[in-house]
């Protein structure tokens, strides 16, 4: 009797486990279909899996796969007049653009452009490069001047290939709100060299009918040029 006892003892044992196993398998299984039938950023949020604070903000699935907030674009959602290309073109259209340089030293509101051609989808980082390379002998002998430069260690990098890079670039296009990070310290003499750098780089970045506002931020985030320190460009 004692031996029967042990015996259904063990096989309910036994068939409990076997239940809770299946039940396992099964809820793992609906889990698993579940994260795969998620194919959007807002279903990945809907979810309640985990969303990387950055910009663009990127929600993640236990799978691994990612997913980019469609209401902000990166690198770099501008735009340029003529720049659309038509299907089955196989290569971009060149576009003519403006490049704001400082016109003399006294005034750091005073800014004039000059004119720079690419095919780069990306034509608003293209314009800032070249702000960043400077004007020309040329553009030299004609008053024209770049106050931007860059010293110390990169402190991010592209996102394509993983290289160290002077600044991002990303255009919220809901919002038409460019934001532009250094990502190295900027050269800068003072508030006459800061007011020069946000003069040439707002004006250069308005030009695209992309943008409507330009917040500038150094390469610990906060609002370049704001000595108060309150991040009153963010507010």
């Amino acid at each position: 009797m004692k031996n029967k006892d042990t015996l259904v003892i063990v096989l309910s044992f036994l068939v409990f486990v076997l239940l809770v196993l299946l039940s396992y398998m099964f809820l793992k299984a609906k889990y698993e279909e579940k994260v795969r039938n998620i194919d959007t950023y807002q279903e990945c949020v809907d979810a309640g899996y985990p969303v990387a604070e950055s910009y663009p903000s990127v929600c993640r699935t236990p799978d691994g796969r990612s997913f980019t907030n469609p209401d902000e674009v990166i690198e770099d959602g501008t735009e340029a007049d003529g720049g659309d290309t038509e299907s089955g073109d196989v290569e971009p259209k060149a576009v003519d653009v403006r490049v704001y340089f400082s016109k003399g030293l006294d005034d750091p509101s005073l800014v004039g452009y000059v004119m720079r051609s690419s095919s780069r989808t990306d034509i608003g980082t293209y314009t800032i490069e070249q702000l960043i390379k400077g004007p020309t002998s040329a553009e030299k002998s004609q008053g024209f001047l770049s106050p931007l430069s860059f010293t110390g260690a990169y402190k991010c990098t592209s996102n394509e290939v993983e290289l160290p890079i002077d600044f991002k670039l990303v255009v919220d296009k809901g919002t038409k709100v460019a934001t532009i990070t250094f990502c190295r310290d900027v050269n800068s003499s003072g508030v006459g060299t800061d007011g020069r750098i946000t003069s040439t780089v707002t004006a250069t970045l308005n030009q695209f009918s992309t943008v409507d506002k330009v917040i500038i931020l150094d390469s610990n985030g906060n609002c370049f040029g704001d000595m108060s320190g309150l991040n009153n460009c963010l507010k």
